[in-house]
């Protein structure tokens, strides 16, 4: 394969890697530059079954500048379809049946709040309780719940400003990085329950690592000595504890997934929903939960809160509500 100017060249074609970088030599040699890789239908692997895309050499000077990749490697091209958000549908009796039979389960499956209920009670006892309680109901991403610090949290007005995310760079360091998109530096209304479990969870911090962890600028989720928690670490955690469980699976990720649908069965405003999870978009949240959206019509964030509490006491079988028989998670203190 000789490639010309203005001749298109299927990676479909190309059998390996040396394949791929004799044609790049070749192009290089004639003067010519790869302006674009467009994605095409078929496999995006090298020498797969179909187009994977399509390289378009053309005549010109190399463009690059500061800033820029290496002009002649061939990732610099690659320009990936926009795939649409798959919707997120409910862990129902049914879908439940019909993982227990094959195995497959949906892209993005959300626990229906006894389900949540269930889940957050096995965990009652575990270090990052609140955390899970705060994702599972107010729908912080992972990061954000990492990075968040005392500092952060107004318990008095029950509120907890998002300003920050941890993430792992490419060496695997835990880094402070700005938020994922301006409107997700937002305030996150906490509920009464949630303020609880926070004071509590404030409570044994103190009395395991010192009052110095609890100081205005220390991690309010952390690990056992006290640094800060790694969002990676963090989901091996969850993955580990829900297969503890006779859960459906979930990602972490599909808590604050959940969240929104509380938020929707709790009968709020898109709007506020957004607001809460810092979307940028009404017609984001709308197209990512409203399939979800099925039940009830309660009113605000505390009502969502019932709604998880109300499903923790309902027998499994129905009848009459059971009364709640577990302790406090430990003896709040200011």
């Amino acid at each position: 394969m000789e490639p010309g100017a203005g001749q298109t060249v299927l990676l479909g074609e190309i059998r390996d890697q040396s394949h791929l970088y004799g044609i790049l030599d070749r192009v290089r040699s004639l003067g010519l530059e790869l302006v674009s890789v467009r994605a095409a239908v078929g496999r995006g692997d090298v020498g797969g079954d179909g187009p994977a895309g399509v390289l378009h050499p053309a005549d010109g000077p190399e463009r690059g500048g500061p800033g820029r990749p290496d002009p002649g490697h061939p990732a610099r091209y690659v320009e990936l379809p926009r795939a649409r958000r798959p919707f997120a549908v409910v862990w129902t009796k049914r879908r439940v049946a019909e993982w227990e039979r094959t195995g497959e389960r949906p892209a993005v499956a959300v626990w229906t709040p006894e389900q949540l209920s269930a889940f957050l009670a096995s965990v009652a006892g575990h270090p990052l309780f609140a955390l899970f309680r705060l994702v599972g109901m107010r729908g912080l991403r992972r990061g954000e719940a990492c990075g968040l610090r005392w500092s952060d949290l107004d318990l008095d007005d029950g509120l907890a400003y998002i300003s920050r995310q941890l993430q792992e760079d490419a060496r695997g360091r835990l880094t402070e990085c700005p938020l994922k998109t301006e409107s997700s530096r937002r305030a996150v209304a906490l509920g009464t329950e949630t303020v609880i479990i926070l004071r509590a969870h404030r409570s044994r911090q103190r009395a395991r690592l010192g009052e110095a962890a609890v100081a205005p600028g220390a991690w309010v989720f952390t690990r056992e000595d006290g640094g800060p928690l790694s969002p990676e670490v963090l989901t091996c955690t969850f993955v580990a504890l829900v297969g503890q469980t006779d859960l459906p699976p979930v990602r972490l990720h599909d808590l604050r997934h959940g969240a929104a649908t509380l938020m929707l069965l709790a009968g709020m405003e898109l709007k506020t929903i957004a607001d809460q999870l810092g979307h940028s978009s009404v017609v984001l949240t709308a197209d990512t939960y409203v399939s979800v959206a099925v039940e009830l019509g309660l009113k605000s964030a505390e009502a969502a809160a019932r709604l998880v509490l109300k499903a923790g006491s309902r027998p499994p079988n129905g009848g009459r509500a059971r009364r709640r028989t577990a302790p406090m998670l430990a003896e709040v203190t200011a």
